[in-house]
């Protein structure tokens, strides 16, 4: 009996978003290896390019160049490509499992966000679920002792900035087809980072080809199957799982590394997992109940 609704949306959910946590560990290794956070971005991107291309020769889907909202859409994917090497550049200092925990702070900011962008209301409870994740960040961080590592305000920005694109995604999922968006994030990606290629570009040999090659197939494919997931099931339901990039971020951290997190991350990791489930549970509670309505713009 074929795999439908729900489930099937939670295994490809939990795909998507460990192929993101084999693309952060070869962004961390080629980091290490010497090569510039703007190539491996451009990589990343241009295989990327690569699938959104030929995805809609496949069946019959919409053109994914054509948007009713073509600057928003270069507005959100110019915001992921600027995540996504500040997140590169943090990835070459931090342990797997500290960027990772840090990177799910990422739903904690949309909440934020969606106050003034959407003009979405956030009550009382969702905002000490907010406050509580982020006294979480706050554990894997370690401000003001020596453990401390700058590079983690690097990766929280990164969180910070990806939330807003998550915000605009909201947006143009309402208008735009989904694989316009896919589209979208590759191209101005790769063509953001490609005027820079002549002054950062290192031909890489043996295993680092193979991984400049993959780290675009594994987050293009991550990204796919993201938006599959959500075809099959509201964001709500499935959203706890996205957790899975960060359990899998730290079995890549100690197979690769044999790195594992300490006590501090461990406990901040199930501080803000427990935010963020109570915030996903709350929306989809109120947007049950119908009583998440916008506020009035004036």
């Amino acid at each position: 009996m074929p795999i439908r609704g729900t489930p099937l949306a939670v295994l490809l959910l939990m795909a998507g978003c460990s192929m993101f946590a084999v693309q952060d560990t070869i962004a961390k290794v080629l980091g290490e290896a010497g090569f510039s956070p703007v190539q491996i971005v451009w990589a990343r991107y241009t295989g990327h390019l690569l699938l959104a291309t030929i995805a809609p020769f496949l069946h019959r889907g919409p053109l994914p160049w054509r948007s009713l909202r073509p600057k928003l859409q270069f507005a959100r994917s110019a915001l992921i490509a600027c995540a996504t090497l500040c997140a590169v550049t943090a990835l070459k200092y931090l342990p797997l499992a500290t960027a990772a925990t840090i990177a799910m702070t990422a739903p904690l900011f949309v909440t934020l966000f969606a106050i003034p962008v959407l003009g979405e209301r956030v009550g009382w409870r969702r905002l000490t679920a907010l406050g509580i994740g982020f006294a979480g960040v706050l554990l894997v961080l370690r401000p003001g002792i020596a453990e401390f590592d700058p590079m983690a305000l690097v990766m929280l920005a990164s969180a910070a900035i990806s939330a807003f694109y998550l915000v605009l995604t909201r947006i143009t999922s309402r208008i735009d087809h989904h694989e316009v968006s896919f589209f979208f994030t590759a191209v101005v990606g790769a063509l953001a980072s490609l005027p820079f290629m002549p002054f950062v570009f290192e031909m890489p040999g043996g295993w680092n080809l193979v991984l400049m090659i993959a780290i675009g197939f594994w987050g293009g494919i991550g990204h796919l199957l993201i938006i599959m997931a959500h075809k099959h099931a509201p964001a709500p339901v499935i959203a706890p799982f996205t957790y899975t990039q960060l359990m899998v971020a730290v079995f890549l951290g100690w197979l690769v590394y044999d790195r594992w997190p300490d006590g501090f991350t461990w406990a901040g990791a199930a501080i803000l997992i427990g935010s963020g489930i109570y915030v996903w549970q709350r929306e989809w509670t109120l947007a049950r109940t119908g009583r998440a309505v916008p506020a009035p713009r004036t």
